[in-house]
């Protein structure tokens, strides 16, 4: 009887540890879809690998990657959404099978001190594991797209997104987008922009041959 109740109160304590790990103490959520704690790793990420640089102009705190990545999530189908919101999750609770070194080196990632968060980070690139490895830099493409992408930085960088208007032309008006039917199709032959080459784009005339 009471190995049954120690057993309970154990696990009791244990799940009550795990919600407090998982969910508390988290500042809200910066997008539907991104979690609490998604959401503060990826902050706290983009802090660790992007600080100041004087070529740029902000840097990864400044550069609002949770809402990058809340729309990054979006853009995804629900399969690969699931694989970059489990990766995230990894990372966030990764301490508990890969401690930080330091006092308190177990804590979720975004918990860890400015110092075992960079040691946590290097522990992972240069892993003997290569699953590992290749975790962190699937983590980063995703961060560095959006933090060289961000407004601010293209524009320090020279390299401003400029507005490109859509080459429309007649093939548009006749075939839907891949895998959807022909309802789909949003054009109309007023929306033609494409322009028709009025000459050929090698002029045979003064080449000295004769086409049979």
């Amino acid at each position: 009887m009471i190995a049954g109740v120690f057993a309970v109160v154990t696990c009791l304590i244990l799940l009550a540890a795990l919600v407090r790990r998982g969910w508390w103490g988290y500042p809200p959520s910066e997008g539907d879809v991104l979690g609490r704690g998604e959401s503060a790793l990826v902050n706290a990420a983009g802090e660790t690998l992007f600080p100041g640089h004087p070529g740029l102009a902000i840097d990864g705190k400044q550069a609002e990657l949770a809402h990058y990545a809340e729309s990054y999530l979006q853009a995804l189908g629900p399969a690969q959404r699931r694989l970059i919101r489990a990766m995230f999750i990894l990372f966030e609770q990764g301490p508990l099978l890969f401690p930080a070194p330091g006092l308190g080196g177990f804590r979720r990632f975004s918990s860890l001190s400015p110092e075992q968060r960079l040691a946590y980070f290097e522990s992972w690139s240069g892993s003997r594991m290569v699953l590992r490895r290749m975790a962190f830099s699937a983590l980063k493409a995703v961060l560095i797209l959006g933090y060289f992408g961000h407004d601010e930085n293209l524009r320090a960088l020279g390299l401003d997104p400029w507005n490109i208007e859509p080459v429309i032309c007649e093939a548009d008006l006749l075939y839907p987008p891949i895998g959807q039917s022909r309802s789909a199709i949003r054009w109309t032959r007023s929306d033609l922009n494409a322009e028709v080459p009025r000459k050929p784009l090698r002029d045979s005339s003064n080449s000295g041959t004769t086409r049979p």
